[in-house]
């Protein structure tokens, strides 16, 4: 038995999507409205905001992170092995704790 195709819609009966959705800067163009949308309270309100609450990662961690880290860059240790998390992690080559990003030296205060 012989399989046959569905008939095509004709020219007349087939919907066209507006010609703007056709651009190709349409998809960057709405990402961007919408990231603007997102965090205009953050990207365009005066005052130091960071868009971070009470009980996230940042206040929770990473800021404890750069404590430990810095801590003992000033006595003089470079901390390759966290011993405060599980029963130790890597330190120094976790990206998160970034000690190595910006100026070092300024931050440690030497």
């Amino acid at each position: 038995m012989p399989v046959s195709l569905p008939a095509q819609p004709s020219a007349e009966t087939q919907k066209h999507a507006p010609r703007w959705l056709d651009s190709p800067l349409f998809i960057p163009l709405a990402l961007l409205g919408m990231t603007l949308v997102m965090f205009a309270n953050v990207l365009f309100l005066p005052g130091d905001q960071v868009p971070s609450g009470q009980e996230t990662d940042l206040s929770s961690m990473f800021v404890y992170w750069r404590q430990f880290g810095f801590g003992e860059m000033q006595a003089g240790h470079i901390a390759l092995w966290n011993p405060h998390v599980f029963a130790g992690v890597p330190f120094l080559g976790n990206p998160q704790p970034a000690l190595f990003y910006g100026d070092v030296l300024k931050a440690v205060e030497i």
